[in-house]
């Protein structure tokens, strides 16, 4: 089943639900207790804890800057998880089980506060510091509140499935030539991948609608891609609501022009620069990168203290040089990091050193970013350099999904 399919079975059910608790039977209550429990792993990218099956909403991951305040403090911390019926706050330093207090959640894209008041009613201690924090259960909530919630969660789901992708991408500025019938017009891409493309504009595209493009990769041999794609995700300012973008998925690519791309992306990310065209824009998300970067996201494990056991996080943009690591932790410029890349071929693990080069706090604007370390490698070995390369083409080789 698709995602699309997916939540549209799973809203068919929860909309009888939310207007009468009592509507569903036992059967179409364990239907939506599974479509809910599917929804979530894709949403998670992981398994469901024990207990999951007893939620009463479908949980989404968000961004977004929370303030609370009981009778003793007053803290602002962010929220990495919500529900119609609560969140969870990522913070070392939780509250008493059963502690009441007021909530103020900032929501950017809709322009307004969301006061309410909440419970805690989990605690999580982790080894990982994403996963460290408190469950808070909203308590009294009013009807418009909850209405709001209810499609708030929705609207963050649809988005979210809508913006994962089965394949890795290349932050690559190529020209791109958007065929009609009387004529063409040329833009630019924003990022890359086997499966299709990111183009800024404020061209009003349809989704799902069909265009024909010619790429012409800047690869030694210079070949000219004729591809059909298919409009899948348009992106739109959070306040003007006007369009900034548009994902588009390639339609029955043929095995040559993928075999192209694959090898452009290798080629970019491995910064091999002697397999590209002499002056040709080598893809580099800016003036002072080195490699291009695998616009891809991927566990790993981690630790910045050579005395402490590695935790489990995620790393994304990775390239020859370094990578982006997800952590909420506070890091310094300069600080050193250990990190444990698991080998997709089932080999075993690529052991890495590198140390912090840029620093970058979440955006409560930006629905799936967290905070996080730009990393640059350090004294990689030849041997080392040898396996990151291939595991970079391992990567970049993956196929979308059919």
């Amino acid at each position: 089943m698709t995602h699309t399919s997916l939540l549209e079975a799973f809203e068919a059910l929860d909309e009888r639900r939310h207007l009468d608790a009592g509507s569903l039977d036992e059967s179409e209550h364990f239907r939506w207790s599974c479509l809910r429990s599917e929804l979530e792993q894709s949403l998670f990218q992981a398994s469901q804890e024990v207990g999951a099956n007893r939620r009463q909403s479908l949980r989404t991951p968000v961004c977004m800057a929370v303030r609370y305040w009981t009778a003793e403090e007053l803290c602002d911390r962010s929220i990495n998880t919500l529900s119609e019926g609560g969140l969870f706050v990522a913070t070392d330093k939780t509250l008493p089980l059963g502690t009441r207090m007021e909530l103020d959640i900032e929501l950017v894209k809709e322009e307004h506060r969301l006061k309410l008041t909440g419970e805690v009613v989990s605690i999580v201690q982790s080894e990982s510091p994403e996963q460290r924090g408190m469950g808070i259960k909203f308590v009294d909530l009013p009807y418009e509140d909850r209405f709001f919630l209810h499609h708030l969660v929705r609207d963050v789901v649809r988005q979210r499935l809508s913006e994962r992708r089965g394949s890795a991408r290349l932050s690559a500025l190529l020209p791109v030539h958007f065929v009609f019938s009387d004529g063409f017009v040329e833009m630019r891409s924003q990022d890359l991948s086997p499966g299709g493309l990111f183009v800024p504009t404020d061209l009003p595209f349809e989704l799902d609608e069909e265009v024909t493009l010619r790429i012409e990769l800047p690869l030694e041999q210079q070949p000219t891609l004729h591809l059909r794609a298919r409009a899948r995700h348009i992106d739109r300012d959070p306040r003007s609501g006007l369009v900034r973008g548009i994902g588009f998925e390639f339609v029955e690519p043929e095995l040559d022009a993928l075999e192209a791309i694959q090898e452009y992306m290798v080629a970019c990310a491995a910064g091999t620069e002697d397999r590209l065209l002499p002056g040709s824009p080598m893809a580099r998300g800016t003036a002072r990168r080195h490699h291009a970067r695998l616009l891809h996201r991927m566990p790993v494990h981690y630790s910045f203290d050579a005395e402490k056991p590695m935790v489990r996080g995620s790393i994304e943009d990775l390239s020859a040089g370094g990578t982006f690591l997800h952590t909420i932790e506070s890091l310094k410029p300069g600080q050193a990091v250990r990190v444990e890349i698991d080998d997709p071929t089932g080999g075993s693990p690529l052991h890495l050193h590198a140390k912090v080069v840029r620093i970058c706090p979440a955006r409560p604007d930006n629905r799936g970013a967290i905070s996080g370390a730009g990393l640059r490698f350090v004294g990689l070995e030849p041997i080392r350099q040898a396996r990151l390369l291939e595991l970079l083409r391992q990567v970049a080789l993956e196929r979308p999904p059919s």
